[in-house]
């Protein structure tokens, strides 16, 4: 058996062949469903239970506030009045919204371990610096008498109400553990700034105008609302899911009441009747186990990862799929390969290569799938400081391939595995439906992998691999948009292609509605325009006077 052919063998269990991808889009789609009636942490309605229509109009301020940096700006909605070339335009969703007078912060280390009264003033600074710079010689009666206010939060919390909400513990390095009331600290943090401060040289400045907290949602559903104010006007198109993507892995997505547990529905909409609900899915944990074990996805390699982590079995399709972990798995795939296949010793490896998290994601997206050969990668890695200095060991071609050939097939299955999660996550909300043709999830083998798409290559694209669709089936009559963003999706060079390939192939497979593309479309700034495109959803009548004072 030639190296290859015995690398290939080594790495099978990390194939997804079309058949694995429909089975396991099936039993997803099963469980999501269940999860969606019975489940208390997963499929969790919120009180956005409208998207935008695209004709709101007015001027909001907006946070967007994660786990690293804090970012503050101004979001104009031009609703149906189109500018083009309009002087403050900086945005690339269109010629319907307006961003400007952002600024970002780095959280610092010292604020996330202080109280949360502490985090919040300086938060509130941060947006009295935003909004001093905003209206920086602007005539007083020009000056909105308050501002309305929404939040991309990014953490765990519980909402009443669209524009209440409790943090809970807050993870990502931050020591909060109370349950703050996250209005009134946002309120706090702030107010002292509506009243005149003296400045470094003892001069008396100007008040500046009070804020209205008007909306709160997390990043994934914001990620949605902000595609789908401009979506919601293009004729066949729809937004229909917020995909988080970066080292963890989230969405949001519209559901209809009657797929959620009456509690639910009554949290969401305190008895009001109400078309559609979104819905924060925390899709990566544990109830989603049975299903992926089902399909027979999970590896050994995955299972050591699972052991290791410091909630075991808490998150299995973060563990398969996001920036966190897909670095790890590829360390204990080629590490075992080297130990294993190859006899060489674990003390002659690089030190970095045999401990945990020693390889990361992102040195694999900057390193390892940029390469355009072995030989390149294996220079690449002996100069690195990383993988470079161990005295006996030297990466030759054929060792880079197999570091080459295991990040490519991880990376393939985790692309395969979201598009699969996606096309599931629509039929559970019922835009999309299972062909007739489709065999049942329960019928479905595993094992049934006539065609496979090869674990080992990253590309060519579709058109290329006899084991895509060679085209699109025909031209589709509707247009489901999931928006992205985050790191991995966004960054890792081929990875949406990759996902859009496999989306066309299940709907040509097992989808029903052969008329229907499910689209990626970037919203890498969702955060922010998100949170000030729900403000706008909410905050009553269309506010002029923001928008004229930048003419």
């Amino acid at each position: 058996m030639s190296e290859d052919q015995n690398l290939d063998r080594f790495l099978a269990p990390l194939e997804v062949s079309r058949e694995k991808l429909g089975l396991v889009t099936q039993r997803l789609a099963d469980a999501y469903s269940q999860l969606a009636l019975e489940s208390d942490d997963q499929f969790l309605a919120t009180p956005v239970t409208k998207l935008p229509t695209g004709e709101e109009c007015g001027e909001f301020l907006a946070i967007d506030l994660g786990g690293s940096n804090l970012r503050v700006a101004f979001v104009n909605l031009l609703g149906p009045r189109r500018v083009p070339g309009r002087r403050f335009s900086l945005s690339t969703y269109d010629e319907r919204i307006e961003k400007y007078n952002q600024m970002s912060w780095p959280i610092a280390e010292n604020l996330k371990a202080e109280r949360a009264e502490d985090l919040f003033a300086w938060i509130g600074d941060c947006l009295a610096e935003v909004i001093g710079d905003r209206f920086k010689g602007v005539k007083p009666g020009n000056v909105p008498k308050e501002i309305p206010l929404g939040i991309t939060f990014s953490f765990p919390m519980m909402q009443s109400s669209l524009s209440e909400a409790t943090l809970l513990p807050m993870g990502k390095g931050f020591s909060i553990t109370s349950n703050p009331d996250l209005g009134s600290l946002v309120m706090k943090g702030y107010e002292k700034h509506t009243k005149p401060q003296t400045d470094a040289n003892g001069e008396l400045g100007k008040a500046l105008p009070p804020i209205k907290l008007t909306a709160i949602a997390n990043d994934s559903a914001t990620t949605l609302i902000s595609l789908a104010y401009t979506t919601q006007q293009k004729p066949g198109s729809k937004a229909v899911v917020g995909l988080i993507l970066g080292t963890g892995c989230n969405a949001a997505v519209p559901m209809k009441p009657a797929s959620l547990s009456s509690k639910k529905v009554q949290y969401a909409t305190k008895g009001e009747k109400v078309d559609e609900i979104v819905v924060n899915t925390e899709w990566t944990i544990r109830g989603v186990r049975e299903a992926l074990s089902g399909a027979d996805v999970f590896t050994k390699w995955d299972k050591t990862l699972d052991a290791a982590v410091s909630t075991p079995g808490f998150q299995p399709f973060e563990y398969l799929t996001a920036g966190s972990y897909l670095g790890e798995i590829v360390r204990l795939v080629v590490v075992d390969y080297l130990l294993n296949s190859l006899n060489l010793k674990e003390s002659d490896l690089p030190p970095s290569l045999v401990k945990k998290n020693g390889l990361s994601t992102t040195f694999m997206c900057w390193n390892v799938v940029t390469t355009d050969s072995p030989q390149t990668l294996a220079s690449t890695l002996n100069s690195s400081a990383e993988f470079g200095n161990s005295p006996n060991f030297t990466w030759t071609p054929s060792l880079a391939n197999v570091l080459l050939r295991t990040e490519r097939a991880v990376l393939r299955r985790s692309q395969g595995l979201i598009s699969a999660a996606i096309t599931a996550l629509l039929i559970s909300s019922g835009e999309l439906s299972l062909s007739s043709r489709s065999t049942s999830a329960q019928a479905l083998s595993p094992s049934t992998s006539a065609s496979v798409y090869p674990a080992t290559i990253n590309g060519p694209l579709p058109n290329d691999d006899p084991n895509f669709p060679s085209s699109p089936l025909r031209t589709p009559a509707q247009e489901l948009v999931v928006a992205y963003c985050g790191g991995l999706i966004c960054q890792y060079a081929g990875y949406v292609a990759r996902v859009h390939a496999d989306l066309e192939a299940l709907r040509e497979d097992i989808i029903a509605e052969k008329g229907t593309a499910v689209v990626l479309k970037e919203a890498s700034e969702g955060g922010v325009i998100g949170a000030g495109v729900l403000a706008g959803t909410v905050w009553p009548g269309d506010i002029e006077k923001g928008a004229s004072t930048l003419a």
